[in-house]
């Protein structure tokens, strides 16, 4: 047995170690593999194309001596991946950083410049990157399409005192530096540099971390007694938290499709333009970045605000994280 593990612990694959809960064990070129540990029992662990393994757990759940030897082979190998990670990312993060620090700002001066403003804001992350970069990219709600990625490309190369653009924070783990080591070429040469960011992470958890309340205090001041219209997909998981919005004026909503919603843009904004708000807040996805643009036009304050709320309760009352919240809300 000892030979067996000893070979796929050389081989790159993820363990996730949660106590009497299944683990997933992924292995390269093979299938997931679910594993449980309960009390006593012994685990079979079957690799695909090779024998099972039996493992013994005992009854206070501690890894035996051969289990400690693989995570200690997986953390081994987790640090060499990020090695060859940041070498074969890191010219590519070096730019971006530049372009960071001298073109994005930070979170303070970012709710800052919201406050003080009626600049609308519309915000782009990976998800959108990758739509407006690649064809074949599509997401599980918002199917992708040529007129889609040229509504995308045209909002970040807008550089208008009405709009402001949202840049992600930078981040240098394996989910971003995967995300910028296959973007970046094409996305480079889109940003101009005159061109100035806000940073699109203040509707996120990071910015509840950084700043704490002082992040609720920034973006109440926004829409302070203003009449807005709540713009978000049918039965999403958007709440208007009263840690966040009982300061606003008068709230009507308007609903668009849960899936696709790019398609409904326009009847959302005609239907939006008849109520005449001072304020449009949007929960909608990549179709938010665009209709911030469409009612920006039409002379109507719009901010994407995305999981603004998730991410308030998040950080601030230990909620799950917003991708880890349903996109839609089962039918009560």
């Amino acid at each position: 047995m000892l030979p067996n593990i000893k070979r796929f612990a050389n081989r790159n694959f993820n363990v996730q170690v949660a106590n009497k809960k299944p683990i997933p064990v992924k292995i390269t070129g093979n299938d997931e593999i679910p594993v449980k540990i309960t009390g006593n029992d012994e685990i079979p662990v079957k690799i695909t194309g090779n024998d099972e393994i039996p493992v013994k757990i005992t009854g206070n759940d501690e890894l035996p001596a051969l289990l400690k030897q693989v995570i200690a082979e997986l953390k081994s190998n987790r640090k060499e991946l990020s090695a060859i990670r940041t070498a074969t990312s890191g010219r590519y993060m070096d730019e971006v950083a530049e372009v960071y620090s001298h073109q994005v700002l930070p979170f303070k001066k970012s709710l800052e410049m919201l406050a003080e403003s009626d600049a609308s804001l519309a915000r782009f992350g990976d998800g959108e990157f990758r739509l407006m970069l690649r064809s074949e990219f599509n997401l599980s709600f918002q199917i992708n399409s040529k007129e889609l990625q040229y509504q995308l490309r045209d909002i970040f190369e807008t550089q208008s005192s009405d709009l402001l653009i949202g840049f992600p924070l930078l981040f240098r783990d394996a989910h971003w530096s995967n995300v910028y080591a296959e973007l970046w070429p094409s996305l480079k040469p889109l940003i101009s540099p005159q061109q100035r960011f806000i940073n699109a992470h203040i509707t996120r958890p990071r910015v509840f971390q950084t700043l704490g309340q002082q992040a609720v205090d920034l973006w109440r001041n926004v829409w302070d007694q203003k009449d807005a219209v709540i713009v978000t997909g049918k039965g999403s998981r958007f709440d208007l938290i009263p840690e966040l919005f009982d300061n606003l004026g008068r709230v009507d909503f308007v609903h668009s499709t849960p899936m696709n919603a790019f398609a409904d843009l326009e009847r959302v904004v005609a239907e939006t333009q008849k109520k005449n708000p001072d304020l449009v807040i949007i929960s909608l996805g990549p179709a938010g970045t665009i209709l911030a643009k469409l009612l920006s036009e039409q002379g109507i304050r719009a901010l994407d605000i995305g999981h603004l709320s998730s991410s308030y309760l998040h950080v601030m009352q230990g909620h799950a994280r917003p991708e880890r919240t349903p996109a839609v809300r089962r039918a009560q």
